[in-house]
C-alpha cells in the first residue's frame, strides 16, 4: 500500500516532450513529476516535523524522508518496500533487497547508523532489517504504548462504529510482526468491550457475538449502529416538532392574553370626550363650567370643586339638559326655606347634583 499523495497543480503533469511510447522516456517523465511531488511532500513533512514514506513509482524504491520516526510511518515504509520488491524490473532477489533500499533514508541519524553498520545490515533479511530499524529508532516501549492505545480506546458516542473499529484495525496493523499484534479474535473482543452501552444492548438483543468472524461481526454491528442512528434521528425530529408545536401554542396564548389585556385596558381607560363647540356655547350662555360640565354654576373652570364627570354613560350636553336643570333650579328656589327638615336636600349644591344626575341619565 502506498501513501496517498496530495493533488498538484497542472504544472506537474507530463510535458509534451515526454510523450513517447518508450518505457525509458515515460520513466524519465514520471521521475521528473515525482521529484516535484517529493519536494512538495518534503516541505509538508518538514512543517509537521514527521518522517514519511514517499513511493510515487512502484518499480522504484520508496524514499524515507527526514523527521521524527513513528511506528505508523515505518509500517507504511515496509509496505512500500514490499510493493517495490514485487514490481522491480527483473525481480529483486531476497539477498539483494537491503542493498537496494539502504540508500533511501534521508534522516542523518539513520544514515550514520547505516554507514557504521553497512556490512552487517546488508547481510540481513528484510524482516530482520526492519526489526533492527524499529529497535534502534523507536522508543523501547512503543509496542506497549500502541497496544494500550488500542485496549483503552472507547467508542465515542456520536461516532460511527465502523469508522472507530477500522481505525483500531489500522492501529493494530502497526504491531504486525511483533508479539503485541492482536489476532482477529482478540481484536473483536476488544471492540465489543469498548462499544457504547446503547450499541451493546442492541448487539445483545440481536445475539451478535464477537466470537463470530471479525469481518462478519463488524458488518452486523455496522447495520445495528445505522439502525440506532436512524431511530435517534427520528426521535430528535419528533422532539423538535413537539417543541415547535408547544412554542406555537404558547405564542398564541400570549397573543390572546395580550389582546384580552389590551381590550380590558382600553375599556378601563375609556376617556371623556372633548367638549364640542355646540356644548361650549350652551355652557357659556347658561353659566356652565367647562370642567364639571354643569350649567348654572357659581365657580370658574380653574376653580372647579367637582372635577370631570365620569366617562361611563356620558352623553353630550343639549338644551333639554339646560331646561331640565333650569326647572330644578326654579323649583329649589320656590321651596327654599318652606320645608324645615328637608331644606338641606333643596339647597343649591343639592340642586346642582340633581341636575348633573339628570344630564348623565
Amino acid at each position: 500500500m502506498t501513501t496517498q499523495l496530495p493533488s498538484f497543480p497542472s504544472s506537474t503533469s507530463l510535458p509534451p516532450s515526454y510523450s513517447s511510447d518508450s518505457d525509458s522516456d515515460l520513466e524519465i517523465a514520471v521521475l521528473s513529476t515525482s521529484n516535484t511531488k517529493m519536494a512538495y511532500m518534503s516541505s509538508l513533512q518538514k512543517t509537521a516535523g514527521l518522517a514519511c514514506s514517499i513511493h510515487p513509482v512502484i518499480n522504484h524504491p520508496p524514499v524515507f524522508s527526514e523527521g521524527q520516526i513513528t511506528p505508523k510511518e515505518l509500517i507504511i515504509f515496509e509496505q512500500d518496500c514490499e510493493a517495490y520488491f514485487l514490481n522491480a524490473k527483473g525481480g529483486d532477489p531476497k539477498e539483494q533487497r537491503i542493498a537496494h533500499i539502504i540508500t533511501v533514508f534521508k534522516d542523518p541519524l539513520i544514515q550514520n547508523w547505516i554507514t557504521s553498520n553497512r556490512d552487517g545490515l546488508v547481510a540481513l533479511t528484510f524482516e530482520e532489517f526492519m526489526k533492527k530499524l524499529r529497535g534502534m529508532f523507536l522508543p523501547k516501549d512503543w509496542e506497549e504504548t500502541v497496544r494500550i492505545q488500542i485496549l483503552g480506546s472507547k467508542m465515542p458516542r456520536n461516532e460511527c462504529f465502523i469508522l472507530w473499529a477500522q481505525g483500531l484495525q489500522a492501529t493494530n496493523c502497526v504491531l504486525r510482526n511483533t508479539r503485541s499484534h492482536m489476532t482477529d479474535e482478540h481484536l473483536s473482543d476488544t471492540l465489543e468491550a469498548n462499544i457504547d452501552a446503547d450499541l451493546r444492548l442492541l448487539a445483545r438483543e440481536a445475539e451478535a457475538s464477537s466470537k463470530e468472524k471479525l469481518t462478519e461481526w463488524m458488518e452486523l454491528m455496522e447495520r445495528l449502529d445505522a439502525k440506532r442512528k436512524m431511530e435517534l434521528k427520528r426521535q430528535r425530529e419528533v422532539a423538535a416538532e413537539e417543541v415547535m408545536r408547544t412554542s406555537g401554542a404558547k405564542r398564541q396564548n400570549t397573543r390572546n392574553s395580550s389582546a384580552f389585556t389590551t381590550s380590558a385596558s382600553r375599556t378601563e381607560q375609556k376617556r371623556l370626550p372633548r367638549l364640542t363647540q355646540e356644548e361650549k356655547d350652551i355652557l357659556s350662555k347658561h353659566q356652565g363650567c367647562f370642567k364639571c360640565r354643569r350649567p348654572f354654576q357659581d365657580h370658574r373652570t380653574r376653580d372647579c370643586p367637582n372635577g370631570f364627570p365620569s366617562a361611563e354613560n356620558y352623553r353630550p350636553i343639549t338644551m333639554e339638559d339646560i331646561a331640565r336643570a333650569k326647572g330644578e333650579k326654579k323649583t329649589s328656589s320656590n321651596c327654599k326655606g318652606t320645608v324645615g327638615s328637608e331644606a338641606g336636600d333643596l339647597s343649591e349644591p343639592a340642586v346642582r347634583r340633581k341636575s348633573h344626575e339628570l344630564m348623565t341619565n
